[in-house]
């Protein structure tokens, strides 16, 4: 009788052994995820299961945007959750760097991850204008980088720098100094 935890009770039964022995396993694993229909115990690919629930957790931070452990993944993490971070070999192994990574895991199998989760700015107050990806993969605080150095608000939100009038649309802007125009590099 099998009194040890439940999780080796489990595994000794698919796998014929308890404790350190090894025998020859009862079942192949294939056939353990196989349907019902298919005399298997139809539980899918954990593999699967598993990426889903992690995507879960992606559109929970872009869709959850004012609950508490939102707030908590962006004061550790910065406003973007560190999703900017999703190539980053240098990101921390915590769980949520995990869940940040997988998307670019996702996206080197050809899939487009990112692209897959569309953000309903709404009034815009809950959307941060600077730290959203707009335009391809990259936030604009990262394709502006001296604009949003002059920035007095850096974690502005899209209603604090756009207005919409019912026709038209403006930018509200609050900059420390006045940008600068860039000279263009002439080859002479």
């Amino acid at each position: 009788m099998c009194v040890k935890k439940t999780r080796e009770c489990k595994t000794s039964f698919f796998l014929g052994g308890a404790g350190n022995d090894s025998k020859i396993a009862w079942v192949k694993w294939e056939s353990i995820l196989l349907p019902y229909g298919a005399g298997g115990l139809n539980l899918g690919s954990l593999k699967s299961k598993n990426w889903a629930l992690i995507c879960k957790w992606w559109w929970r931070f872009k869709s959850e945007t004012t609950s508490l452990w939102v707030k908590v993944i962006k004061s550790i993490y910065g406003p973007s959750g560190g999703f900017e971070l999703v190539n980053d070999s240098h990101v921390s192994s915590s769980t949520w760097a995990n869940i940040v990574k997988a998307g670019g895991v996702v996206d080197s199998l050809g899939l487009s991850f990112r692209d897959s989760f569309i953000k309903s700015v709404g009034n815009g107050s809950t959307t941060s204008f600077w730290n959203e990806v707009w335009l391809g993969d990259v936030t604009l605080k990262s394709r502006f980088k001296r604009l949003h150095k002059l920035e007095t608000n850096r974690d502005a939100a899209v209603s604090e720098r756009v207005t919409w009038d019912g026709s038209k649309m403006a930018g509200t802007w609050c900059w420390s100094r006045l940008p600068e125009r860039r000279a263009s590099k002439r080859a002479d």
